[in-house]
């Protein structure tokens, strides 16, 4: 007797999951290990301050534009950006938390590409 299933066909589980659920759980993946990057705390009176290395700056626009995206994470106090020595230098508001992914998402939002972020010692 013949079959009339093609051997072709693929055999699906109602419980797998489908490619665009994958997808979601991949990109979730990634955003949580983006989010257990280092965290800066400001535990003293004064607040930590982070300096932060940026590619990308040429002109004293670029600065301007820099310090006010950097002004937008909560928990940040105040900017000081050096075009000469290509840094950012960053102070928290006392008692507040800071993710690098904060920090480098302001630094690519106002279009430039971070590098290396350090912070007081004792570090994160």
């Amino acid at each position: 007797m013949a079959s009339h299933y093609s051997s072709n066909a693929a055999i699906r589980s109602p419980h797998a999951a489908s490619p665009l659920k994958l997808l979601w759980v991949m990109m979730a993946l990634a955003l949580l290990a983006v989010a257990a990057k280092p965290v800066w705390s400001a535990e003293s009176a004064q607040g930590a301050v982070i300096v932060v290395q940026v590619n990308g700056m040429s002109c004293p626009f670029c600065t301007y534009g820099l310090r006010k995206e950097l002004l937008t994470v909560p928990g940040v106090k105040s900017v000081l950006v050096s075009l000469r020595k290509s840094h950012a230098t960053v102070t928290l508001d006392p008692g507040t938390t800071v993710t690098d992914a904060q920090i480098r998402h302001a630094i690519h939002e106002a279009g430039f590409s971070p590098a290396k972020i350090t912070g007081p010692a004792g570090g994160h």
